[in-house]
């Protein structure tokens, strides 16, 4: 669980975190994953019951990070595939259509990769890329909030 103190925490995993290095928060069904803005995992943790380590645990200590960041005008957008990213680590956005993977790649400084969209559609990956432009935008002039995905997409958020 995250201590209480300012800007430091523990995660899941137990390392001791800064939330403001915090720049990406990738999770899967087993697993969350936090970067730096430079793209450098800063922490990884498997979730497992014989760890000891619950979803319940990762989703406590994520809402601490999304918290500390709305509270210090730093926030972390919330993307239609369950992960985080921090709005001032952003640096790029790229619609990818490769062979195997289609999507949108988000970019931080160094070209570094802090998350990836994986939408197949043509027209859903310029959508999305359309509300994440007007919400960095928007964060750029301090008027932030979160895409609502559902009511923009007409689907349900899902982790990755």
């Amino acid at each position: 669980m995250a201590h209480k103190t300012k800007n430091i925490g523990q995660s899941p995993s137990g390392n001791t975190l800064t939330f403001s290095n915090v720049a990406s928060i990738n999770l899967s069904e087993n697993s969350m994953s936090c970067q730096n803005k430079s793209g450098r995992q800063i922490d990884h943790v498997s979730i497992s019951d014989k760890q000891g380590k619950t979803s319940e645990d990762v989703a406590a200590f994520v809402r601490t990070v999304v918290d500390h960041g709305c509270k210090f005008k730093n926030p972390l957008l919330h993307l239609i595939n369950g992960n985080y990213v921090r709005c001032s680590a952003i640096e790029a956005l790229e619609q990818h259509s490769g062979r195997d993977h289609k999507g949108i790649v988000i970019r931080s400084e160094g070209d570094a990769i802090l998350g990836f969209i994986e939408i197949p559609t043509v027209e859903t990956r310029e959508r999305v890329a359309n509300v994440l432009h007007d919400t960095l935008e928007a964060y750029a002039v301090g008027k932030f909030t979160q895409p609502d995905w559902v009511e923009i997409l007409n689907v349900t958020t899902e982790t990755n």
